[in-house]
């Protein structure tokens, strides 16, 4: 699911209106940012034939940007480091996952543009609506094999259809006589061609259905519409008016229609709730673009990570050694550098726009104690009043709906070489509370920690210190007693009671700002389960933590902690290539905050991507009713079984580009508690040389599933390709949660190995729930 696509509208002057439309129609030449930052000239320009689809010409090679697919435009550019033009001549266009820099001649016509863009972006979605879905997918094949583009194929450009046709439909023979009998003069015109694809789509889906409910005219009545939504669909009444009586290719858009998809948007949850009851939708290393050894940083990943509803970003901060910018960026690696204040203002501009529930910024903090000033000051000039100042006296942590249009700081600790600390030390803080800029009158209380001179060794704090901010350059704790900890783990490490409060971590030699602590309102400390702490704490586990609490019998002491506490798992540190881990133990575990890979689409993003559909793509999700209530045993907890029937019927797939045949498959599994899972998973028949409307036995597409938690179960589908050398590829996949699945006959939308909706492809299938 795309979680925003409305294109944000701008006002431009009405006299310049016919300007724009011929610039966007005879097209410009534009430079496109590429590999290395430097920019590669393109011509572009509107299609004459496919009237949603932008064309672009570089270095002699065609392709197109499908106007639909473009969520999000600004000229608020913020990748400071990345240009050192005159910013007022660039624009930022995010397509899909891709974020497009357009460097324009000047600002005149780049104004010019942007207004003939978005003027054909509403003209398309407005146009497409009038349109039934079977006519588009006719018109964009036909546009693909009419060459000459007259209008119509010739006996040349049909045999090209026809070889097309042989990798994707089992019986090329039957269309090329339909070719024969529909041309003129060896001609084939586009209504004639459309009523051959309508063969080849509409006849296999509908085949039963029109026995059903269709009468001998071919039409369905307004009172069979509503027996078939009552029966067949299981609701009482449908969205949206239709026309009656409707025609076989009205009822087959419908079926194929958003309307009639297997998810339910459903209710919104309840907001008002503290905060650690909700899922909150996460990411890892959110500036990279790919993996964290060589990967492009990028303030546009933020964005996208926006579109995608996130709501929790992390942010690696270091010293930056030419001026007193600090960089973020995956430390030590080759990948590239962005500077802090361009995401902090980029997250300031858009964070709000899509959602306005709360943002968390998880900030790991490498640097020394001046740069970590300037953070503190950042943030404090950027966000002002949306900079969320933790409240003292709290039992529970605010709710979303509390916390709407704030940011929230959470912090780690910082690095500083320079000063007199003994090394690999750890800091405990208290009561830093209401720090205002550099006001230095408010003491601090630290408290020296050591960090792991052997694996889970502990040892009592005793000595504790009060110091003033004109102290800390002069601290020498070499002397003091000291406490080993290891970083993230599970432990009993007995805190000093009431006198401690709070807790920042690092793996280095420690020192704090207070322009920089004043900003914080979520305070990094060890794991520390069934022990007193502040709300503000919050928690940080590797993955490989999550598996070892399944293994050592402390869930559900665990899942009673997270009632109040906050926790976020990240992925293992041995994940190099930036791919993620099954996030649903730690759904399961009542983690609010997983933290994955947003630039990698895996099945684990799959899976992600469906939890945060729910609850509108808001990115806060409220958790089962057994999470919150902390109970002393989840066995003692009423599950409400489930029996869900699921048997896919058949594919709509649309491969135009394919080369090579196609045989297709649908397998059909569960993610969920483990007690759900079981191992279950439906394979239907392969369907050989079909890769446009594939039809499965009956016999070999059916399963049943029992559902206990349903709050968690995730119902997964995927299309395969089995090659000719047995290897199976995705065609397409989906996800949806159990809690927003719709009986009947549903439509699957289907995603590719990006993620990306792909247009015009489905799974069709007939769901029953008992």
């Amino acid at each position: 699911m795309n979680y925003s696509t409305v294109l944000r509208k701008k006002s431009f002057s009405g006299q310049k209106h016919n300007q724009a439309i011929n610039l966007l129609v005879y097209g410009c030449e534009i430079q496109k940012i590429a590999s290395g930052n430097k920019f590669e000239k393109l011509f572009i320009y509107l299609s004459h034939e496919i009237s949603y689809h932008l064309v672009y010409i570089i270095n002699q090679y065609t392709n197109y940007i499908d106007l639909r697919k473009i969520r999000f435009i600004t000229d608020d550019i913020r990748d400071t480091k990345k240009f050192t033009d005159d910013k007022s001549v660039l624009l930022q266009i995010f397509v899909n996952e891709e974020c497009w820099y357009l460097k324009f001649a000047n600002q005149t016509l780049k104004e010019l543009w942007w207004q003939g863009l978005q003027y054909f972006y509403t003209k398309a979605k407005e146009d497409l609506k009038e349109k039934l879905q079977i006519q588009l997918m006719a018109w964009e094949i036909f546009t693909k094999f009419d060459e000459d583009r007259d209008g119509f194929l010739n006996k040349e450009e049909q045999q090209v259809f026809l070889n097309w046709i042989k990798f994707v439909y089992p019986d090329k023979n039957l269309i090329e006589t339909k070719c024969i009998q529909s041309s003129f003069q060896n001609k084939l015109e586009y209504k004639q061609f459309e009523e051959i694809i309508k063969l080849l789509y509409e006849q296999s889906i509908l085949i039963n259905l029109n026995k059903m409910y269709l009468n001998s005219e071919n039409l369905l009545t307004e009172q069979d519409f509503k027996k078939f939504i009552n029966t067949a669909q299981r609701k009482q009444q449908t969205d949206g008016f239709f026309g009656f009586p409707m025609t076989a290719d009205k009822f087959y858009d419908f079926l194929f229609s958003q309307q009639n998809s297997i998810f339910e948007i459903g209710n919104s949850d309840e907001m008002t709730k503290p905060l650690s009851h909700y899922y909150i939708n996460s990411s890892h290393n959110t500036y990279l673009t790919k993996d964290q050894l060589s990967g492009d940083s990028s303030v546009g990943q933020y964005v996208i990570a926006l579109l995608n509803g996130c709501r929790c970003f992390e942010l690696d901060c270091w010293d930056s050694y030419f001026d007193k910018n600090p960089v973020i960026y995956h430390g030590f690696t080759l990948t590239s550098k962005i500077l802090f204040e361009d995401v902090i203002m980029a997250l300031e501009k858009f964070g709000f726009m899509f959602s306005s529930y709360p943002i968390i910024l998880s900030l790991e903090l490498h640097c020394n104690i001046d740069q970590q000033e300037v953070l503190g000051q950042i943030m404090r000039t950027q966000f002002k009043d949306e900079l969320y100042i933790y409240e003292q006296g709290l039992t529970v942590l605010p709710s979303p709906e509390k916390l709407k249009r704030k940011f929230l700081i959470k912090s780690s600790g910082i690095l500083e070489e320079s000063y007199n600390l003994h090394q690999n030390n750890q800091v405990i803080r208290k009561n830093m509370m209401n720090l205002e800029n550099t006001k230095l009158q408010n003491t601090i209380q630290l408290i020296q920690i050591d960090q792991d001179p052997e694996p889970g060794l502990i040892k009592e704090i005793a000595q504790k210190q009060r110091i003033n901010n004109k102290a800390l350059k002069n601290l020498n704790y070499e002397n003091k007693q000291k406490q080993y900890m290891r970083h993230d783990a599970i432990c009993d490490f007995k805190m000093t009671g009431d006198q401690v409060d709070m807790v920042i971590h690092c793996s280095m030699n420690v020192k704090h700002h207070p322009q920089f602590l004043s900003c914080i309102s979520l305070f990094n400390s060890p794991f520390e389960f069934n022990k007193k702490r502040t709300i503000w704490n919050i928690s940080s586990l590797s993955e490989d933590k999550v598996d070892q609490i399944f293994k050592g019998g402390k869930v559900k002491e665990i899942q009673n902690h997270l009632n109040n506490s906050l926790v976020r798992i990240y992925p293992s540190g041995l994940r190099m290539n930036s791919s993620n881990f099954d996030p649903m133990p730690s759904f399961i575990l009542g983690a609010q905050i997983i933290a994955l890979n947003f630039q990698t689409k895996d099945e684990p993003m799959l899976i992600n991507q469906a939890r945060f559909q729910q609850n509108l793509g808001c990115g806060y999700v409220l958790k089962p009713k057994y999470l919150i209530e902390g109970l002393d045993d989840i066995n003692n907890f009423e599950f409400q079984k489930k029996l869900i029937t699921i048997q896919i019927i058949s594919c709509q797939l649309f491969l135009l580009n394919t080369k090579n045949t196609v045989n297709s498959f649908v397998t059909v599994k569960v993610k969920g508690n483990k007690m759900d899972e079981n191992g279950q998973e439906l394979q239907t028949n392969i369907q050989y040389n079909n890769g446009l409307n594939p039809q499965f036995d009956s016999n070999y597409s059916k399963i049943n599933f029992e559902i206990k938690d349903v709050d968690q179960a995730i119902f997964i589908f995927k299309v395969f390709n089995k090659q000719d050398d047995n290897k199976c590829t995705i065609i397409g996949q989906y996800a949806v949660p159990y809690k927003n699945m719709r009986q009947g006959y549903r439509a699957i939308p289907l995603k590719d190995e990006n993620l990306l909706v792909m247009e015009y492809c489905y799974i069709f299938a007939q769901v029953t729930i008992q």
